[in-house]
């Protein structure tokens, strides 16, 4: 289809479902689910369990259902179960609001969306081989695909539809995304601080995948105090000895925290993600680590991120001290993600103008 950002006007009201499954991908969807009801269509939401995702969507005075109150054990049983219980509520819940569209980063409800006969839209900026779960169980049963212009969608490709951006840009694009000093100095003052972010790396497509140990959390905390304020940002529960530096702040904030910061370590993709778009340096550790190709794009095209394999102790401290010794880092990678996104497109308006094209050829056939 040929897409404008003209958001046109609206033709009659559609009930949309947004199946939520990680707080990332709420603020994929945050300003679209705003667009759709300025528009006059309705939108409902679903959650399930991660993270600090039912805190967030709660904050900003959301009407929720949570499929999965209870968080699951990790094992391949619980995950199985977990599914075909997801699956059943969901249904019960497209059926009983009469939905007419789905929308969605997670695949795992796609076997119910295409036996309900509903258009399934699913955002994806993960390569093929990387989610091999989503790609085998859940892809073939989406409508359409939505993908950076980086992803390899492998044989998925002829139902994608690629778009020159980034997924996160959805929320941190400057016509969304202000950020606010305010609110970090009301939380920490105006000292200049570092962050590091853990994550639990128990998703399916994390298994035997390693990433920041405490003795990597240890000897990053030695090397960032001299220079600032140090806070963990963590999905897991901390050391005692590390508890001090934990990050409490209202998670809605997160993402002034990453703008203002002087520099992020992390294993999750999603944050050092968000660094790169922001402008923050970032050195990632884990062993996705040349395997992302929306993250190798932001490494080796536009010098936003570096990645670290774990256990590699001797490169991290090294590329650390270089990092901190560099007082212009900050002041270059601003400058480099500002270059890069005046080149990309206003996601939202896109998705949103692509959506109502689709509604418009349905009711033509």
């Amino acid at each position: 289809m040929t897409m404008t950002n003209i958001w046109p006007i609206p033709i009659d009201e559609m009930r949309y479902l947004f199946y939520i499954a990680h707080p990332s991908h709420y603020y994929v969807f945050r300003r679209l689910i705003e667009i759709l009801r300025e528009n006059g269509d309705s939108v409902l939401i679903i959650i399930r369990v991660k993270d600090i995702l039912e805190d967030i969507v709660r904050a900003e005075g959301h009407m929720y259902y949570n499929v999965t109150p209870k968080r699951r054990q990790n094992n391949r049983f619980s995950i199985a179960l977990d599914v075909i219980i997801r699956n059943i509520k969901v249904t019960k819940f497209i059926i009983h609001n009469k939905i007419d569209r789905i929308v969605s980063c997670g695949s795992d409800i796609g076997i119910v969306t295409k036996m309900l006969g509903k258009p399934h839209f699913l955002f994806n900026d993960d390569d093929y081989y990387i989610v091999p779960n989503s790609a085998k169980f859940g892809w073939p049963f989406v409508s359409v695909i939505f993908a950076p212009t980086g992803c390899d969608m492998g044989k998925f490709k002829n139902k994608t539809e690629y778009y020159n951006g980034f997924q996160k840009l959805f929320y941190l694009h400057e016509k969304v995304f202000k950020p606010n000093i305010k609110v970090v100095t009301d939380s920490i003052g105006k000292a200049r601080y570092y962050l590091i972010r853990t994550v639990s790396l128990d998703a399916h497509h994390d298994t035997k995948i390693r990433g920041l140990n405490d003795n990597a959390v240890r000897m990053l905390i030695s090397k960032l105090e001299p220079y600032g304020k140090v806070f963990i940002s963590s999905e897991k529960q901390l050391l005692p000895e590390f508890d001090k530096y934990r990050l409490r702040i209202n998670p809605t904030h997160m993402h002034d925290f990453i703008f203002f910061c002087d520099l992020l370590i992390a294993d999750s993709q999603s944050m050092v993600h968000e660094a790169a778009l922001l402008g923050t340096p970032s050195i990632r550790c884990n062993d996705f680590v040349g395997k992302i190709g929306v993250l190798e794009v932001l490494e080796k095209k536009y010098g936003l991120t570096i990645g670290i394999e774990p256990g590699d102790y001797s490169k991290l401290e090294a590329t650390l001290d270089l990092m901190l010794s560099d007082k212009d880092l900050k002041v270059r990678c601003q400058s480099r993600a500002k270059e890069m996104l005046s080149n990309m497109i206003d996601v939202n308006a896109y998705i949103f103008a692509y959506l109502n094209e689709y509604r418009k050829l349905s009711r033509s056939t």
